[in-house]
Order: structure tokens, then C-alpha cells, then sequence
């Protein structure tokens, strides 16, 4: 899968809605999965209309002028109101960037609605002013029961508001003490909401003076102005987005987690990333197998012209190091999808009984090895040697992991995969697989070599024990095969490593039998 291929699925998997509009025009360009499910519009319809469609009549004359100052970079439109196809208004937070689309000048657009957030905001300007109307003293007693009654009901109604966002909520006074918290704020610092007010922000997060987020926090605090950062919370191990708001009486404070949303951008460019190493190695692979192709065919005329002279030996020697490298370039071929596969119907369970006597002979013997072989397992259509070779690499990671011994432990089962466990393999279609668990219970890995591990060369072994090609020659040979690979790892608690193939007829069986497979 190309870097933009990757894009446009990454654009399309967002779990705000995007899209792209002509600058010109106005009109819609493309727009993703979660445009159509909030707005309402099929994507037919969005390719229809223009940015007007969803503006209130009021806003065009703005709209307009902030699309003729549109320059390049990244633009903070800032908080829009858009108008959904049941004609429900709601207010987004827009960021947007000026792109060339298809030769067309565009912009890029993330909307991220914060219509709760604003009715919030709003309900306390109500209460606020209601109160302060009391306040102000209205002389009639009946007419101060009256506001009193309607200050109660904004005050219930603002309670149910903050209560049921999934996002946190605080204000503070001049003083940065709690004057109200939320359910999902006292979630957040792991304290009770009886217990957060009246607290000092600070000591709400305890620990983190020093830290990029007590940091972040504190300067927007003291600025005095709208303050928006994303940081590293350790507490809660999240990543966390935060915009402090100065009203009068202090300030509001909206806290959002976008842990999931990091991390799937961070799996999309680990995914980009080994895309790219696997073009240049692949490129580079063909290249030197082309010269290796020369070398071990002079190798083996000179073999049969020096049968009984003292240089045979030399020759021997040769050939065999080409062999070696051959077999090196095989390595790298698998890893970039670029060899070619002999795919056939496959029942994987008695492909693992016909191995056993082999895997047994690899494990050394103070390693116990066991079986879970799902019934009725469906059958894959893979290449049956490239997936002997795949367990079996498995199988020897797994006995180098456990120099003292310890359980390994092959599993197979039937499953279906759906999109979000798909997320971080664009390349991946969701549907029904049949799937290959090696587990063990070795030293396991630290996380910071995890997303490295399917890298060609990278290995935790020490020099000379390993070539490093073991996992990317997996991870190559399943890809290739239109099917999906994870691995999980804890230190010192073992490594579980999952081999998810197509069930038979998932995927054309053309494709599989392409050098270039699935890439």
C-alpha cells in the first residue's frame, strides 16, 4: 500500500468527520466515514453539495470571507455552527489546512463537535445571570421566588449537562481552587467529587509539577487567555487535551482523552514507515539477486572444470557463501511482499500435526510444548511452505527466548475481524479469518522494541546469534498474504505472537500469487 493509499484510509478511519472542499467552488470534495455518520448526509449527497449546505444563512457572508483569506499552513478556525441533515444545528471546533487536491486548490478540514461543551458554557452564563438578577435584589417577593425557582431549574439542567459528558470538566476560582467538578473530572484524578472541591488545582494533580503537563498546565492558567495544549498525563497514563477558558468568575477547564486517537495515528506511521523500508529493500533485494544469479552460475562452471584441482575447494566455498546470501535476499524478498507465492487451500491444523515431530526436534527439551487446535477450523489459502518456515521461526524465537525453559504453546481458532481491530493495517479488509497463536513464556520484550520488531535487521539478540529477518520474514510473508499480524510482549512475562489468515475465498487468489501480492 502506497503513502497515500495509507492516507486516504487513515483519512477515512478518523473518528471526527473530515473532508476536502474546493477552495473556488466551495464544494465537497471527499468526506469521511464519521462526516456522513454525524451529519447525516450519504456520501453521494456530500458530493453534491457545497460548504454553504451546511452553514446557517446567517454565517454564508462569514463563510465566504474566511475561505478568501485562507492561506497556507495550519489554521484554528476556531468554534462554527453547522446545520446536520435533520436539521439540528451543532457547534464544531474547526481545523483546517490549505492542500492540492487532484490538481485542484483545497482545503483539508477536521470538525470536532463540542456542542455539549457549549450548551454547557451557556448554561452557566444563564445561572450566572440568574443569579445575579436575584442578587440584584427585585423587590417583589414574588417575583424573587420566580427567579429563584428559574436559577434552580438552569442549575439542574446545567448538572445534567456537565454529568453526562464523557469529558471532564472543572471551573476554578481567581485562587485556582475547584468551585465545581464533574463525574468524569473526579474520574480523572481518581477522587471523589466531594473530595476535588474546594481542592487547589495543583493538588489535583499531585506529582506532576515537574512534569510537561503540570508545566502546560500551569502557563495556562496564568496567562489569562484561551489556552489549548496536549500532554503526557502519567497518572492516568492518557494523553490529554486541554483548553482552559477565562470567564469572570475564574476559569473553565475542558479536559478530552486522545490516547486512541494518538495511537492510531502513531500505528499509521509505523505502518508508512515499514512500507517504506520494505520498497527499499525490496528494490534493492531484486537488484543484488540479479547479481547473485551470475555469481553462483560461474561458481558452478568453474566447479565442474576444476573437479580435481586444488582451487575446488575455494570454489566450494564460494558457492556456498552465495547460497547463504541467496537465501539472505529470500529473507528480504518476504519481508517487502515482493516473492512469489504458491498459494493452495490449506487446513493449518494438519499442517501443525505433520510439523510437530519437527518443532519438538527444534525446542530444546526442557521446553514443553502444547497444542489448542480449534475444531472445525476453516480453511486459509496461503503457501504451505512459507508457512512452515513462518512457525518454525516462530518456534526458534520462542526457544531463544527461554534459554532456562519454560511452555510454548500453539493455538489455532476461527475469528472475525472488524474495523477497529484492523485500525493500525489499512491494507487489512475486515471479515472472517482463521487464526495461528504461538505463545511463550520467555523473557518477553520491552516496549520500547516493540513497534521495531517487525523491522528487517532489528533484533534483541546479541551479536551473532540472530540476522534480525526472523519476525519481518513473518510479517511479510502474512501481509502478502492479505492477512494481519500482532505481537504482544511483556518483560520478563512472555511473547504471544498471532498470525490472522484470510478463511478461503476472503481474498482473490490472483493477487496472492503476485510477486507484488498485496502491497
Amino acid at each position: 500500500m502506497t503513502r497515500l493509499q495509507q492516507a486516504e484510509l487513515f483519512f477515512m478511519r478518523h473518528p471526527d468527520p473530515m473532508w476536502v472542499y474546493a477552495l473556488d467552488s466551495l464544494r465537497f470534495l471527499s468526506v469521511n466515514d464519521a462526516a456522513v455518520r454525524v451529519y447525516g448526509y450519504s456520501r453521494e449527497e456530500f458530493q453534491r453539495m457545497t460548504l454553504r449546505d451546511i452553514r446557517p444563512a446567517a454565517d454564508i457572508p462569514l463563510l465566504e470571507a474566511n475561505v478568501r483569506g485562507v492561506t497556507q499552513g495550519l489554521d484554528e478556525a476556531g468554534f462554527w455552527l453547522h446545520r446536520r441533515r435533520d436539521g439540528q444545528l451543532i457547534t464544531v471546533d474547526i481545523t483546517s489546512e490549505a492542500i492540492e487536491h487532484e490538481g485542484v486548490r483545497a482545503e483539508l478540514v477536521l470538525a470536532r463537535d463540542v456542542t455539549s461543551l457549549v450548551a454547557a458554557r451557556r448554561e452557566v452564563a444563564d445561572l450566572r445571570e440568574a443569579i445575579s438578577l436575584r442578587v440584584g435584589g427585585i423587590a417583589a417577593r414574588s417575583a424573587d421566588a420566580e427567579v429563584s425557582e428559574d436559577a434552580q431549574q438552569l442549575q439542574q439542567r446545567l448538572h445534567r449537562t456537565l454529568e453526562n459528558m464523557k469529558d471532564a470538566f472543572v471551573t476554578l476560582n481567581h485562587q485556582y481552587v475547584v468551585t465545581y467538578a464533574n463525574s468524569a473530572f473526579a474520574r480523572l484524578v481518581r477522587l471523589s467529587v466531594s473530595s476535588v472541591m474546594g481542592r487547589h488545582a495543583w493538588a489535583c494533580f499531585p506529582g506532576t509539577a515537574d512534569t510537561a503537563f503540570g508545566v502546560s498546565f500551569k502557563r495556562a492558567l496564568y496567562s489569562g487567555e484561551r489556552v489549548a495544549f496536549t500532554e503526557y498525563y502519567p497518572d492516568s497514563g492518557a494523553w490529554l487535551c486541554v483548553t482552559s477558558y477565562p470567564v469572570p468568575e475564574g476559569f473553565a477547564i475542558y479536559v478530552q482523552d486522545v490516547t486512541e486517537r494518538r495511537e492510531l495515528a502513531q500505528r499509521m506511521e509505523q505502518a508508512e514507515k515499514l512500507e517504506a523500508i520494505g520498497q527499499l529493500t525490496g528494490g534493492i533485494a531484486h537488484d543484488f539477486n540479479n547479481l547473485l544469479t551470475v555469481i553462483i552460475g560461474n561458481t558452478d562452471l568453474l566447479a565442474e572444470a576444476l573437479v580435481d584441482d586444488p582451487l575446488r575447494e575455494m570454489v566450494d566455498m564460494t558457492s556456498t557463501a552465495a547460497m547463504r546470501a541467496s537465501d539472505l535476499v529470500d529473507s528480504l524478498l518476504s519481508f517487502s511482499r515482493r516473492q512469489t507465492l504458491q498459494p493452495a487451500a490449506l487446513d493449518i491444523n494438519a499442517r501443525i500435526r505433520a510439523l510437530q515431530t519437527l518443532l519438538q526436534r527444534v525446542l530444546a527439551a526442557n521446553i514443553d510444548l502444547s497444542f489448542e487446535l480449534g475444531e472445525d477450523l476453516g480453511q486459509t489459502y496461503v503457501d504451505a511452505a512459507k508457512l512452515d518456515s513462518a512457525l518454525l521461526n516462530l518456534a526458534i524465537n520462542a526457544r531463544d527466548a527461554m534459554p532456562e525453559g519454560g511452555q510454548l504453546r500453539i493455538t489455532t481458532g476461527n475469528c472475525t475481524l472488524d474495523d477497529a481491530e484492523i485500525s493500525d493495517a489499512p491494507s487489512v479488509v475486515a471479515g472472517a479469518y482463521v487464526y495461528l497463536s504461538v505463545a511463550d513464556s520467555g523473557c518477553g520484550m520491552p516496549q520500547e522494541d516493540l513497534a521495531r520488531a517487525f523491522e528487517p535487521f532489528f533484533t534483541t539478540k546479541p551479536v551473532g546469534k540472530g540476522t534480525g529477518l526472523g519476525l519481518s520474514m513473518v510479517h511479510g510473508f502474512v501481509r502478502q498474504s492479505g492477512g494481519h499480524v500482532t505481537l504482544a510482549s511483556t518483560q520478563g512475562a512472555g511473547t504471544v505472537v498471532t498470525l490472522y489468515l484470510p478463511r478461503s475465498g476472503g481474498i482473490p487468489r490472483d493477487l496472492l500469487g503476485s510477486p507484488a501480492g498485496l502491497g
